[in-house]
């Protein structure tokens, strides 16, 4: 199976038209970003890329590559969004336990969190009042 990476790599040169454009973007020299496409290229056994002094461009192997290559990137930066917009909001289970010597919190904390699943819809809430004082450990 095909390295991800190289995959990426081929898919940002295809996009921008260059090694340089392409590592820019991903964060690494151009002399790696054409090393992933060449090792890629060897594990397909076809050339991906015309490659001259002054142009780059896809061979027909090539283009046949990246409009699947360029669905699986789309795929990928779809997963990486939604789990960064579950990390975005806070989540799970909320216990409040609260004694009485604060007891105005634990009258105050209650009300809070019935307006909470506006603001974070996600996770169950718990939320107990005791009347008795927990001793210290």
């Amino acid at each position: 199976m095909d390295d991800l990476n190289h995959v990426l790599t081929f898919a940002r040169v295809a996009q921008a038209g260059s090694f340089a454009a392409a590592a820019e973007r991903l964060g690494i020299a151009p002399s790696v970003a054409s090393k992933h496409v060449a090792k890629l290229e060897r594990a397909l056994g076809a050339r991906l890329l015309q490659r001259s002094t002054r142009k780059l461009s896809l061979t027909e192997a090539g283009r046949a590559y990246y409009e699947h290559c360029a669905r699986i990137v789309e795929e990928l930066e779809q997963s990486r969004a939604a789990v960064a917009s579950l990390q975005a909001e806070p989540g799970g289970r909320l216990r409040v336990t609260c004694i009485n010597f604060r007891a105005k919190i634990a009258t105050r904390v209650p009300k809070s969190l019935k307006m909470e699943p506006q603001r974070h819809p996600r996770g169950p809430r718990d939320c107990q009042s005791r009347s008795q004082v927990t001793p210290r450990c």
